[in-house]
């Protein structure tokens, strides 16, 4: 798996979380669920945006 089929999947997970998360019920509980969720599974991507980028700027150097 390339950098860029990595980078792909984990845009594509967070964007099925976040359709996901659309569906939960709109009460407190729902709305506390939801955000932990969004949180959760949207990091990896967060995460390895930037692992990517402390990498390429440290290789530059």
């Amino acid at each position: 798996m390339t950098k860029e089929d990595l980078r792909e999947r984990l845009t594509a997970f967070a964007v099925r979380i976040i359709k996901m998360v659309d569906t939960l019920p709109t009460s407190i509980a729902g709305n506390a669920i939801a955000r932990q969720i969004v949180r959760s599974g949207t990091s990896p991507s967060a995460n390895y945006r930037q692992d990517d980028y402390f990498h390429k700027s440290t290789d530059e150097s």
